[in-house]
């Protein structure tokens, strides 16, 4: 009975992340304006979505128990280290509450700003499946890349993507 509930909590983790989905739903696109929205980030600032023009954005959803999202964050955390204040970056999780995700960030060493969001609300602006997922937006809030587990993208790919919105 115990290797079963572990089977089924495994299972329901998993089908969270992406790794089962085969269905893509995106309601963002490349060309596509990002949605207006409005999130609390970890250290009690509010961000509009407005906010997010003027300078290039990167926007990941995740979460934490995701493997394909575990490989993503780190590549994200690089590049983040590289850019920092040129380009604007957010980690938003999907379904997961702010304690969590800070133990992951915690143990693993990032220092990404994030928003922790215990439903899919704002996640489901931009799409109905897959995580991880990370938009690449240029300073007019227009998106101009999207990854997500198909292959995960790499340091060198958002780089690749930041470069091309950079002024």
């Amino acid at each position: 009975m115990r290797k079963l509930n572990f089977l089924i909590v495994m299972l329901a983790l998993m089908a969270g992340c992406s790794s089962l989905s085969t269905d893509v739903m995106e309601r963002v696109a490349v060309g596509d304006a990002l949605p207006a929205f409005t999130i609390q980030l970890a250290d009690g600032t509010t961000l509009h979505s407005r906010e997010l023009s003027g300078k290039p954005a990167l926007l990941v959803f995740f979460h934490t128990g995701c493997p394909d999202c575990r490989r993503t964050l780190p590549e994200v955390q690089k590049v983040y280290e590289g850019f920092g204040d040129r380009v604007r970056f957010v980690a938003i999780s999907r379904e997961q509450g702010t304690e969590d995700v800070q133990a992951w960030w915690d143990a693993n060493g990032i220092t990404l700003p994030f928003s922790a969001q215990t439903d899919r609300k704002v996640y489901e602006l931009f799409a109905g499946s897959r995580i991880p997922r990370v938009y690449v937006a240029d300073r007019t809030g227009t998106v101009r890349a999207v990854f997500d587990d198909n292959p995960c993208p790499d340091k060198e790919a958002l780089e690749a993507a930041i470069q091309g919105v950079l002024p």
